[in-house]
């Protein structure tokens, strides 16, 4: 798994210098309107990343640090919410965000627990991870 992208569910991504934030939202079955919402750890809406579902009903995002005024965001942490409307009803969605795995470790406590280290989103347990490429 060592150098492998998970997906990890996760409500903050971590845009690296000069790099992206990456990941999916899995998209319910007749959603319209399906975008991520990238906001400032204040709250404030800085970019909104249109999504359209793949046949596999997942959808894949990238933010490169774009504002919406054109500016560059600062390397850091930013907080994603993917929505959608499903028939008349606005939902929240949950992000899967992308990162490298770093390394691997196995639980010292008996019950068999591995434990990942995934860059920007810290120690992670395996049976949190929703997709590895």
């Amino acid at each position: 798994l060592v150098d492998r992208t998970v997906l990890v569910p996760s409500r903050e991504g971590w845009l690296p210098p000069g790099g992206a934030v990456s990941g999916a939202v899995d998209v319910p079955e007749g959603a319209k309107d399906v975008s991520v919402g990238v906001y400032d750890l204040s709250g404030r809406l800085l970019a909104t990343l249109p999504l359209e579902a793949s046949e596999s009903g997942r959808g894949a995002f990238t933010w490169d640090g774009t504002l919406a005024n054109g500016g560059q965001a600062a390397p850091g942490f930013y907080e994603l919410r993917p929505t959608a409307k499903v028939g008349a009803q606005a939902a929240a969605l949950d992000a899967l965000v992308a990162g490298r795995v770093e390394s691997v470790s196995l639980g010292g406590d008996g019950n068999g627990s591995v434990a990942l280290t995934v860059t920007g989103l810290g120690t992670v347990d395996l049976g949190r991870v929703r997709g590895i490429d």
